[in-house]
């Protein structure tokens, strides 16, 4: 369900309905994701208004195998002024959910859900381009977001280990390719390098810290969803090299 939809319930009422019919599914064999979207210039306290009011609409509509709670905090645009700044960018889509989910807990169970590291409507440029160097890293809070000239990743690298950000080479396959970065050298790191090791990160981060969440609130077993498998095995295994 899209933003317009969240916003105006017999709307949303009509989409649900809709939507099933044309399925020809009930809502205990469907999941439903309420997509906020963009959510980096909106206000926390309307957001969660809004999610209140669109999951007693959906609540009254039947039992939904999952709903979804999901949204995007990553600006589409940085601009070449960012070089040299070290930029933080709220994750209001978990703070909405977090507040939400723990507001239901004991009645109902919100799963979440967001779009990345990456503007959700992100579109390769038309023509090429010298991208710039740049590493995003999800904090408890934050989307941090450094930049700098094309090349320069093991200064980007070094600055990032060495702050209070960094969770340490071994919490990560990514974080364990940015610590190499770091020590050794950027060697074959690229764009697309970075964007695979800070989505590591991200992905790995963020299921540890919706997971807790959703325990603290005793919601375990309560989903249509596994929880992901630990990491810890896998970073044992690996020995990351700069290439």
């Amino acid at each position: 369900m899209a933003r317009d939809e969240l916003e105006e319930p017999a709307l949303l009422e009509e989409s649900i309905h809709e939507t099933l019919q044309a399925l020809g599914v009930t809502p205990a064999k469907t999941d439903l994701v309420m997509n906020f979207a963009f959510v980096g210039k909106d206000k926390a306290e309307q957001l969660r208004s809004v999610a209140r009011d669109a999951l007693d609409t959906i609540n009254a509509m039947g039992d939904f195998r999952n709903i979804v709670l999901s949204g995007a905090s990553v600006p589409a645009q940085l601009g070449k002024r960012t070089k040299g700044e070290v930029l933080r960018f709220r994750r209001i889509e978990y703070e909405i959910w977090s507040d939400v989910a723990r507001m239901l807990a004991g009645t109902r169970h919100l799963a979440f859900g967001d779009h990345g590291i990456i503007e959700i409507h992100h579109a390769p440029p038309a023509k090429v381009v010298n991208v710039p160097a740049r590493i995003r890293y999800t904090t408890p809070v934050d989307h941090v977001i450094r930049r700098a000239a094309r090349g320069d990743y093991q200064e980007l690298c070094k600055e990032l280990v060495t702050s209070k950000d960094f969770m340490g080479r071994d919490f990560s396959v990514g974080d364990q390719k940015l610590a190499t970065v770091a020590m050794l050298g950027a060697g074959k790191f690229s764009p697309g390098t970075a964007v695979a090791n800070d989505a590591n990160h991200h992905v790995e981060f963020v299921s540890q810290q919706v997971w807790q969440h959703i325990g603290a609130c005793g919601g375990e077993g309560q989903f249509a969803l596994p929880r992901a498998l630990s990491r810890a095995w896998l970073n044992q295994l690996l020995d990351i090299g700069a290439d």
